[in-house]
């Protein structure tokens, strides 16, 4: 008995056509060369800035996502199972456990600081919606090796800087809102609220997605008024809650050289008390970078400090900082400040990776002898790629036609 499937993609993920071989190109996106421009400017940018490049399988142990991604990544969004030897596995829905694992297996044989990048497929079970899928590509970048104090906080930051300069993007594109756990953590202490930290994150993780009412409620659930109105104070930048912060960050082994030197990172960088980032992980400094077009207010990507993923594998702490952005939130803030189609960078870039596509109209099957012998020959020494159509009995205007709309922006005839 035949089965008839569903011909549409899972739900949260994509199918790539290139354009030219849709009937209908202007309701298509031709994503697989936007992707691969993003691809290798995220990788020539790194590799010139002294990152090496690395990779791993998709599949992973579930428990490591489980025990250090959070409630959010690590549980409700896991694409997680048994497999045939009931092992608990999952499709990893970030790089950085699968990074900790690599080098805890490795770590002897190591030299450090690591300057490393990757860019991996990535899977989430959530709600698909406008910059977020179920599946998508991320650059992971991470510096291994290197404590807070030894300032390696600020080459992170500059390295964002550098990766969307790469791109023809600038400080009036998107702003670097920066915090510190350590800071936060000392921030609650002074304040007698250190027992309420998980829930008092995880409201200020949603910070800029709550009204000021719904921040007060919220907070009102488990802390006294006098107490939420401290909390509403400090991420709202007001009062004394906030210098005490201030004060409390000049002093840090973490933000200290990063207030001291972020007029030098430039104007979009700025301290922030509501950036906590949701995974567990974190133990230092993180950072989140906003898309500053009015219809994408939402945050582009983010990182941190992350210092003790290695206790994963019993092995001794190693200081590490990094980042991941995924590839859907790039394409989309590229394509809100026209930054691909027309800008100088992706056009430059296209005629080199993607050479001119010539198309050969032969007569007849005899015309093919030409064609493989002198004309191909002749067009791989251009470094121009071609497209020949064996349709010999259609009307040669049609046959032309055909050609055009199959990418070609030459066409030759060949009796």
């Amino acid at each position: 008995m035949s089965s008839t499937f569903n011909s549409k993609p899972y739900k949260g993920t994509r199918d790539f056509y290139p354009q030219e071989s849709v009937i209908n190109p202007d309701k298509t996106v031709d994503y697989t060369i936007y992707q691969s421009y993003i691809f290798s400017i995220w990788r020539k940018t790194l590799i010139n800035l002294g990152f090496s490049e690395y990779d791993a399988s998709i599949i992973e142990n579930a428990d490591i996502y489980i025990a250090k991604s959070g409630k959010e990544l690590g549980s409700d969004q896991l694409y997680n199972f048994l497999d045939k030897g009931d092992r608990k596995i999952a499709l990893r829905p970030e790089m950085t456990p699968t990074l900790a694992r690599m080098i805890a297996n490795k770590r002897q044989n190591l030299r450090f600081p690591l300057r490393w990048f990757s860019i991996p497929n990535c899977f989430r079970y959530e709600q698909p919606q406008k910059g977020r899928l179920r599946e998508h590509w991320q650059v992971n970048v991470d510096i291994l090796g290197l404590k807070a104090e030894s300032g390696i906080e600020i080459e992170m930051l500059m390295l964002v800087k550098e990766l969307y300069q790469a791109f023809g993007a600038n400080q009036e594109n998107l702003k670097v809102e920066i915090n510190s756990r350590k800071v936060m953590d000392s921030w609650l202490f002074h304040y007698n609220l250190s027992e309420h930290q998980a829930q008092i994150y995880a409201i200020v993780d949603n910070w800029k997605k709550l009204t000021n009412d719904l921040r007060m409620k919220a907070l009102n659930q488990f802390l006294i008024n006098e107490q939420s109105q401290n909390v509403f104070n400090l991420c709202n930048k007001n009062n004394t809650e906030w210098e005490v912060y201030l004060d409390l960050a000049s002093k840090s082994d973490d933000l200290k050289t990063i207030i001291k030197q972020i007029k030098n990172l430039g104007t979009n960088f700025e301290i922030s008390p509501v950036i906590i980032r949701g995974q567990a992980y974190y133990t230092g400094v993180v950072f989140e970078v906003f898309d500053k077009n009015i219809s994408n207010s939402r945050s582009l990507f983010g990182g941190g400090r992350y210092d003790n993923l290695m206790d994963l594998y019993n092995d001794n702490s190693l200081p590490a900082i990094g980042f991941g952005s995924g590839d859907v939130t790039w394409y989309e803030f590229l394509q809100n400040w026209k930054l691909l189609d027309g800008h100088l960078s992706f056009e430059n870039w296209k005629k080199t990776n993607y050479p001119i596509k010539v198309g050969l109209i032969p007569t007849n099957i005899d015309s093919l002898e030409e064609i493989y012998s002198k004309i191909i020959p002749e067009l791989i020494n251009q470094n121009k790629a071609w497209d020949i159509d064996y349709d010999y009995t259609r009307n040669e205007k049609k046959r032309i036609e055909t050609l055009y709309k199959r990418g070609c922006e030459e066409v030759i005839k060949i009796n």
